[in-house]
């Protein structure tokens, strides 16, 4: 994106008029947006939204000739452009592996031109204000566009709060990016610029909490050689995040409870008041409800931090999302590894992926992804690169359960492109278990295939398999 000229006239107009095909870099912190320029409705909210950040975009024209004509030229642009740019892709459903491979490609979100006006607004303002993931690394509101109903409601409320001064309960199940979402509502707020700390309450020891917390005078006990200032002190101004909230001794809670209320501190070892100011957030997996029937959290502590909950769901249900999640790994995975060469993740892979219930959640999904990018020898992940019990849980899924599964791979497109693309996941299935038994042998391939050698490097080609990744 560029800096928007002041002009007489209505700068949403004038943006939404503003358009480019050539395929120059872009300058350091421009954004584009890729959308069909037939819809001047959809480029009007667009327009708008970027004005609202003092910005004006520039949109690129959609080919029309092509099956994924967005998919086809953000290739196209994220190759000929390093690092790639912040392109917003605006489409209506699109297919999950059009999402999954124009993410893992660069574009920096994937919106459905059917949602709302003020979703589509929030979603553009994001990739605005943060045009490079990687120029500080703070988790972005962006990351965590769903499609999945449980997880809008969450971010919608998110987006709503980051600018209030409440304290915020986030819950859900280990691995399901609370931290990152606490991050992204710091980063939102006022205070981002200010210390974001995390405590986790579990990790310390008992013996050393209370001092991280509220920290010690000279002399408080034994070692105590120097004044220390605890967690509280350090975010002062800013978040300051206790993680597994749940684990924190019950002692340490009337601690904790008193100086929410009275947003001071005392050092261990000392008696003057010492004023804080901090956004207090909390995250648990622990069921806080069952804890304090048990006697285990204080009931005046819980009421303290629960002003506002924020319950994130479990990736099992939110599987919708797999391909924007896996996308966005990926483009980070491969941009870690220095992996140019890959493609991507294959139909039969991603369906395996769908099908799977996902214990360890989204930090699960992470490793798995690395597993196969480290280790994996072909030029895509494919079934073979993951670990065995994504396999065993889809064939014990069975025809039934195991076919809903995969059919979220294919959300988005009609029954006649669902049929060409489970077609072609199983020719390409099929292609890499010969080439595998023949060792990369094209001749022998192409003659238990029953087709000429020359069709076969078409379809090798196409598939983007290479017979030298097939040789031992």
């Amino acid at each position: 994106m560029r800096q928007a000229h002041p002009t007489k006239s209505d700068p949403s107009d004038a943006a939404a008029t503003a358009t480019t095909t050539t395929h120059e870099p872009p300058r350091a912190g421009s954004i584009r947006v890729c959308l069909d320029e037939r819809d001047p409705a959809i480029r009007r909210v667009v327009a708008r939204a970027c004005a609202r950040v003092g910005l004006c975009p520039e949109f690129l024209t959609e080919a029309r000739r092509s099956r994924h004509p967005m998919l086809v030229q953000m290739e196209a642009l994220a190759s000929r452009w390093q690092p790639p740019p912040g392109v917003a892709v605006l489409a209506r459903r699109p297919p999950a592996m059009a999402r999954l491979r124009l993410l893992a490609a660069g574009a920096r979100s994937i919106i459905d031109v059917d949602s709302p006006d003020g979703r589509i607004a929030d979603s553009i303002a994001d990739v605005a204000r943060a045009p490079d993931d990687a120029a500080d690394g703070q988790p972005r509101f962006e990351h965590f566009e769903s499609r999945a109903p449980a997880m809008l409601a969450v971010v919608d409320d998110a987006r709503r709060l980051a600018a209030a001064q409440a304290s915020v309960l986030i819950t859900g199940e280990t691995g399901v990016g609370k931290e990152h979402l606490a991050r992204a509502v710091h980063a939102a707020g006022p205070r981002r610029d200010r210390p974001f700390v995390v405590v986790n309450c579990g990790a310390l020891p008992e013996s050393l909490l209370e001092s991280q917390l509220f920290g010690h005078e000279r002399g408080a006990f034994t070692g105590a050689d120097r004044l220390h200032r605890g967690f509280f002190e350090t975010a002062h101004g800013g978040t300051l995040l206790l993680d597994e909230i749940g684990e924190m001794p019950k002692h340490l809670q009337v601690a904790l409870l008193t100086v929410l209320q009275r947003r001071e501190v005392v050092r261990l070892g000392g008696t003057t008041p010492v004023p804080v100011d901090v956004r207090v957030m909390a995250a648990t997996n622990r069921d806080l409800d069952a804890d304090i029937a048990a006697g285990r959290f204080r009931e005046d502590l819980f009421y303290r931090l629960d002003v506002i909950r924020l319950d994130l769901p479990p990736l099992r249900r939110r599987v919708e999302d797999l391909p924007e999640l896996a996308g966005r790994m990926l483009r980070n995975l491969l941009a870690r590894e220095r992996r140019r060469d890959f493609g991507g993740l294959s139909e039969p892979a991603l369906a395996a992926m769908c099908a799977y219930h996902w214990p360890g959640n989204l930090r699960e999904l992470e490793n798995v992804l690395q597993r196969a990018v480290v280790l994996g020898r072909g030029p895509v992940i494919d079934l073979h690169d993951l670990p065995s019990p994504l396999l065993e849980r889809e064939r014990a899924a069975g025809p039934g359960r195991g076919d809903v599964a995969r059919a979220a791979a294919w959300d988005g497109m009609s029954l006649r492109e669902a049929r060409e693309a489970a077609i072609e996941a199983c020719e390409r299935a099929y292609l890499h278990r010969l080439l595998q038994q023949t060792n990369g042998g094209v001749g022998a391939t192409a003659a238990r295939a029953g087709v000429r050698p020359r069709s076969l490097y078409d379809k090798m080609r196409r598939y983007q398999l290479k017979k030298e990744d097939y040789r031992r």
